[in-house]
């Protein structure tokens, strides 16, 4: 796993500051194309969110929580779970969008979800890399990637942290694996509740009965 993996989901949903200063990639040919290749590798993809709105239409910057869900090829449903309850359906060029359980049909609305069908499928399909309609910066600390697409109504910032936990295991499910290898629950349970309750009839304590099971 490299500190790349996932960049492109997060590019559009994450906007946090960070401590580390980050440099200005001089070629960003390789951060690109490794970016290109894992939205290749990933069929679906499930994921919260949080996201700030500035704008000079609130007094205070509005946040939301939601969740993401996304399956090749262009199927993505974006749901606002708070303040308000939204989601937008994407399948390919097939867009719907409900605000509170209603479908929001009129002309003006169904403009601007188009706009954002347009920039989430790009998003998400990698194809945002090589748009014209906006400037992307690559930058980099030691743990981190930062990208930022600036259009002239807009700005978004993206970030990305790994780890590569190498040949690493989960030792408790591999030992819960293990023990249903050498004897399947159902047996375990049913030899340690005869050989208890045997015990405690033949006179010995509870304590005494637990040890000998």
């Amino acid at each position: 796993m490299t500190k790349l993996f996932n960049l492109l989901f997060f590019i559009f949903l994450c906007t946090i500051a960070f401590s580390q200063e980050f440099k200005k990639i001089s070629d960003p040919s390789k951060c690109k194309s490794a970016i290109q290749k894992q939205q290749k590798l990933t069929r679906s993809l499930i994921a919260d969110f949080k996201e700030t709105l500035h704008s000079e239409m609130f007094e205070e910057p509005q946040k939301a929580t939601g969740k993401l869900y996304y399956k090749q090829a262009q199927k993505i449903r974006w749901e606002h779970i708070s303040p308000v309850k939204k989601i937008l359906l994407i399948d390919g060029n097939k867009v719907r969008y409900s605000e509170k359980g209603k479908e929001i049909k009129d002309p003006s609305t169904k403009a601007i979800v188009k706009k954002i069908q347009s920039l989430m499928v790009k998003m998400l399909s990698g194809t945002f890399l090589d748009d014209k309609d906006f400037k992307i910066s690559y930058y980099e600390n030691s743990s981190q990637y930062k990208l930022e697409l600036k259009h002239k109504n807009w700005m978004l910032r993206g970030y990305t942290s790994q780890e590569n936990a190498g040949q690493s295991y989960n030792v408790t499910i591999a030992s819960r694996v293990f023990n249903e290898l050498w004897k399947p629950s159902p047996q375990w349970y049913t030899e340690y509740g005869l050989t208890y309750l045997n015990s405690l009839l033949s006179g010995k304590s509870a304590n005494e009965a637990h040890t000998i099971s």
